[in-house]
């Protein structure tokens, strides 16, 4: 291998091969290398480093390094490796004169990582469609800026996803919108080249035009959204920060839904929150960015339906990867109670599956509804092969799959737990699989099953001398249990730039 180059922001992953070893020189700025795959995965090698050798490597390894901006990071790979760099900046550019992107040596090019991409928290695909009582909603969601905007657009899905299942509702959807920022300030969302209402016909993905709008990173923001469906609108059953119904919350989000509804989306007026749980968030909020944005790929145990989880995080964030992801990066949450590995590579995530274009990282969190159906953990590996193929291009990564149990006494103690016959073996299996030897398309894989089983592969819930400690019906964790997940960083440990 002779020596390559990545520039300002960029990455690459680079494959050590048996015997080899991967030397690293800084010619200006610094990098962070991470083992995503083979002998030492999931381990920070370097951080803000300058230059250093890894290696030689027992057996295949790979090594992801991100560059930092205004940087230029070689690298080679060899049983003696040299780095010869190239210092002079050149440039690719296209027809209009433009420069889009650096040209490293040997005529190479280093794209420019920016991108369109999620830049706000927060964001889901709907899970539930009311009554033609319920025809019009309006609601005011909290959401945080994940990198420093100047215009941004809104998304919204003009369908839900249930028990692995996408339906439509019947009938397009008319939606006004804005954003409020700063609190009380609201700049206007218009749609299709300035109309004040934009319409998803049946079963669509609507985008805005772009708001100019300066949001800095790590700021709170509103989105404020009135919707229209003649069948009853679709809505993200449990996602509300709205908690007690007839105020307006300290969260700031409310909701009013039912067969006539005041459009608030241009005036900052705030009004009595009508509903306790279900709410209605954008299925996207996009700008270009070159930080990295998430797609969330899992069942109930992901999903903002999820029925057991009452205390959302501090950035309103609920489930088992979400808590901690929002936390940092743009995400959508594409996540149904219900998902399987079999759907989502078959037919059930369809509609969805395009929003992939707007996020740099897929996290799959998937399994345990397999297993009680009985599929093997064999079959699982398949299904999960399947689905790195509908997604190339994407850092791909996924779960261990915690356990599901019975309990006489409420899930307080382990020796009153009895494992799932149906799943417990293959869901052991599966995650050894993930542990040691996980798919080549899969990056790295986050051990959640380690933070909420008593002991690894016991298939009995964590406790902490409570009743329904960690686990309220011995297939989903509860806040206790999710929260655990998150402080325990296993999602920090990753190197994501």
């Amino acid at each position: 291998m002779t020596t390559q180059t990545i520039r300002n922001g960029t990455s690459i992953e680079v494959v050590i091969p048996t015997g080899q070893t991967l030397k690293v020189v800084a010619v200006s700025g610094t990098y962070n290398a991470s083992v995503v795959r083979g002998t030492g995965i999931g381990t920070t090698l370097s951080t803000l480093a300058t230059g250093a050798s890894y290696g030689p490597y027992a057996y295949d390894s790979v090594v992801r390094l991100v560059s930092s901006d205004a940087s230029e990071i070689d690298f080679d790979v060899a049983v003696t490796p040299v780095v010869g760099s190239d210092t002079e900046p050149k440039f690719a550019f296209d027809s209009t004169g433009a420069v889009t992107g650096l040209v490293g040596p040997g005529g190479v090019d280093v794209p420019l990582a920016i991108t369109l991409g999620v830049v706000g928290n927060r964001c889901s695909i709907p899970t539930g469609h009311t009554s033609a009582s319920n025809a019009q909603m309006m609601s005011r969601t909290k959401h945080t800026a994940m990198d420093s905007v100047t215009k941004l657009k809104i998304a919204y899905a003009n369908f839900w996803a249930d028990v692995g299942v996408e339906s439509t509702p019947g009938a397009s959807t008319t939606y006004t919108a804005g954003i409020e920022y700063p609190i009380g300030t609201v700049t206007a969302v218009t749609f299709s080249n300035g109309s004040n209402t934009g319409v998803a016909t049946d079963g669509s993905i609507i985008t805005s035009d772009w708001v100019n709008i300066t949001i800095p990173r790590g700021a709170t923001f509103f989105v404020r959204t009135w919707q229209s469906n003649s069948t009853g609108v679709v809505w993200v059953a449990r996602r509300s920060l709205a908690n007690q119904a007839g105020v307006v919350p300290t969260s700031g989000e409310w909701h009013t839904i039912g067969l006539t509804t005041t459009d608030y989306t241009k005036a900052a007026t705030n009004v009595n929150n009508g509903s306790t749980s279900n709410s209605f968030v954008p299925l996207a909020i996009l700008g270009y960015t070159k930080r990295p944005s998430f797609l969330i790929v899992g069942d109930s145990r992901s999903s903002p339906a999820a029925t057991n989880e009452t205390i959302p995080n501090s950035v309103g964030a609920t489930g088992e990867v979400e808590r901690s992801i929002a936390k940092g990066y743009g995400s959508i949450n594409a996540s149904d109670p219900g998902e399987t590995l079999l759907g989502v590579s078959t037919t059930s995530f369809t509609r969805r599956l395009p929003l992939a274009n707007w996020c740099t990282h897929i996290i799959i969190d998937l399994g345990i509804n397999d297993f009680t159906a009985g599929k093997t953990s064999t079959q699982a590996v398949t299904y999960l092969n399947t689905i790195c193929d509908l997604l190339p291009g994407k850092s791909i990564f996924a779960c261990t799959v915690s356990p599901k149990s019975a309990s006489t006494d409420s899930w307080t103690t382990t020796v009153n737990q009895t494992a799932d016959a149906t799943s417990n073996a293959n869901r052991i299996a599966y995650n050894g699989i993930m542990r040691t030897n996980p798919p080549p398309k899969i990056s790295a894989t986050f051990d959640v099953a380690d933070q909420t089983e008593s002991s690894r592969d016991s298939g009995l819930w964590r406790v902490n001398g409570a009743a329904n400690g960690y686990t309220l019906d011995g297939l989903h964790g509860n806040s206790t249990a999710n929260a655990a997940i998150e402080t325990s960083q296993i999602f920090s440990a990753v190197q994501f730039f």
